[in-house]
């Protein structure tokens, strides 16, 4: 494969996030309103227990994250904490930004997430 790596992935990822977030509203102490953004919302389900030896978890558990795009929050002014709110208005649900994830690339703020 000819051409940069990493501008690349920067690229796909920008284009998954262009695609496939969708509109939510940030809210933390510092603000007076809600500001408007974009944002992926994932849920995965942790499975745990003896799945060798009975073949099946004995424990889910559901791990909920965030995608958030680092060039639109920058461009709105925003600088995501812990405690910040995120509604996703056309989910009927909110959450709260919990911990961010180490940068993987210069796009994507990964952040584990509580509620909802």
């Amino acid at each position: 494969m000819v051409g940069n790596f990493a501008e690349l992935k920067t690229l796909c990822r920008q284009t998954v996030h262009d695609y496939l977030a969708v509109s939510a509203l940030y809210k933390d102490d510092s603000l007076a309103e809600p500001v408007a953004i974009t944002a992926r919302f994932h849920t995965k389900l942790v499975l745990s227990g003896d799945l060798a030896g009975t073949g099946y978890a004995q424990v889910i558990e559901g791990a909920k994250f965030v995608i958030l795009n680092r060039p639109e929050v920058t461009s709105v002014g925003i600088t995501p904490q812990r405690g910040a709110t995120l509604t996703f208005v056309d989910y009927g649900i909110t959450v709260c930004l919990d911990v961010l994830d180490e940068a993987d690339g210069p796009i994507e703020m990964k952040w584990a997430v509580t509620g909802e």
